[in-house]
């Protein structure tokens, strides 16, 4: 996609998000650029993704993101 190497920062926030909110819940979820990641990416969409990554990719014992969905909701 463009979100990496053109997007900014709140939008490769608020895709990132999305990409967690479907593909995360009930665990086993590795979050990465897959091969998006060229030497035309930013170093700071690497660090937005890492940031929610650290953010709101902590599972609660029934498998659920919690602060993701906080910040979904916000």
């Amino acid at each position: 996609t463009h979100i990496l190497p053109y997007g900014s920062v709140d939008e490769i926030r608020n895709h990132t998000q999305e990409i967690m909110s479907v593909m995360a819940p009930h665990g086993e979820f590795i979050l990465g650029p897959g091969c998006a990641l060229t030497a035309a990416v930013p170093p700071v969409a690497i660090q937005t993704i890492m940031e929610c990554a650290h953010n709101y990719g902590r599972y609660a014992p029934d498998g659920s993101l919690p602060e993701l969905a906080k910040a979904n909701k916000g």
